[in-house]
This record gives C-alpha cells, structure tokens and sequence, in this order.
C-alpha cells in the first residue's frame, strides 16, 4: 500500500471520527438544555403554587395576532394568535392591573385563531378569574395550570433532555 493510500485512509477515518464526535458532543449539550429548561419551569411552578390566590375581573379578552414567528421548517414568516387578558385584581387596599397570563408563555401559542380563542375562553371563561399573587404583592398571574396541563410540559422537556443525553453518551 503507497503512502497516499494510508494517508487518505488515515484522514478518512479521522473525518468519520470527527463527524460522530461532534453529532456527540451536540447531543449531549442540546439534552442538558432541555435538562436545564425542565427544572428552571419545575422552579417556577413549585414558587407559583406557593403564591396567594384571590379573585380578580376580567377587564379585557382578546386574541392578539403576531406576524414576525419565523417557522423553522421552511424560514417563512408566518403568524401565531395568542389570548391577551387584562384583569384587576385588590391587594391591600390597592387596585392592581395585570396582564400576566402564565409562567410557559409558549404553551398559550396557537398557529390559528380558532386554537387561540379556544386557549382563552377555557381561562376567561367567566367575568371572574384567580389570581395568583407573590409575597410582595408586585407580581400576578391567572391560575390555568390546572386548564394547560403544565406538568406534563415540564414531563416533555425531561424526556427530551433525558433521551437527547442518553443518545449523546450512547452514540
């Protein structure tokens, strides 16, 4: 065998070597991602459900429509609805507005106005709403945990994470 020969095999292989490696490394750094997102949601909601409830009203319902989503598939721009609720909510003799919705805004995205109207009568479904509360009283947001399934979003991004990394090590 000449020289070039094992040359180009030695290059060859170390390209394929290389390639793995890189698949590799990318998915073990993507599952801890998703690893790390899991537990940032799981902190948050365990800190919101410590939060205090009362009541608060709905002043305005709407669907907003945002035009600037850029889909991943094919790169086009394309437009996603979301609910927008304003709700006034007494705090120690305070009349507070807030808009927050949730913790996960993402699960609140739909990809058409029929999904997104459905999103916010199913947490607006009455002219009165909980509202969740912080300590200090500066922070609020309305109670649809228990309406979207939160836990099994943050179940979704561990099984991710935990698949991502499993095939990262194994590979």
């Amino acid at each position: 065998m000449r020289f070039t020969d094992k040359l180009f095999w030695i290059i060859s292989i170390s390209v394929v070597f290389l390639v793995f490696l890189s698949l590799k490394i990318a998915l073990v750094v993507y599952g801890i991602y998703w690893l790390v997102k899991a537990i940032i949601s799981k902190y948050k909601m365990d800190q919101y459900k410590s939060w205090k409830i009362i009541q608060g009203a709905v002043i305005k319902s709407e669907i907003e429509k945002d035009c600037s989503f850029r889909s991943m598939m094919n790169h086009r721009i394309a437009c996603v609805f979301y609910p927008s609720i304003k709700y006034s909510y007494e705090y120690n003799g305070d009349k507070i507005i807030g808009n927050e919705i949730s913790l996960f805004k993402d699960d609140l995205v739909a990809y058409n106005e029929k999904d997104a109207l459905e999103i916010l009568n199913k947490v607006c479904s009455k002219k009165t709403v909980e509202v969740y509360i912080n300590e200090e009283g500066n922070s609020s947001l309305l109670d649809i945990s228990k309406t979207l399934y939160f836990n099994s979003y943050i179940k979704t991004h561990y099984f991710i994470g935990l698949s991502l990394l499993f095939f990262g090590i194994v590979l």
